[in-house]
């Protein structure tokens, strides 16, 4: 598995490569599960991807 940063993943986004950024937030939030801005990007990138259930999941992680 392939190590990823905060930053990386963030660059990633911006570089509209959703797939690629949702690998690496996925990678990332399996070491940090309470990282709060991990899971809010994660489900900005779900709405990119139209995958509306997994940003549901996501928003209400960051949330609570």
């Amino acid at each position: 598995m392939q190590e990823y940063t905060l930053d990386q993943a963030k660059s990633l986004l911006t570089a509209e490569r959703f797939k690629e950024a949702a690998t690496a937030l996925n990678t990332l939030i399996c070491k940090n599960k309470s990282n709060d801005e991990l899971w809010y990007l994660r489900g900005f990138v779900s709405l990119k991807l139209k995958n509306y259930e997994n940003a549901h999941e996501s928003f209400e992680h960051a949330l609570w």
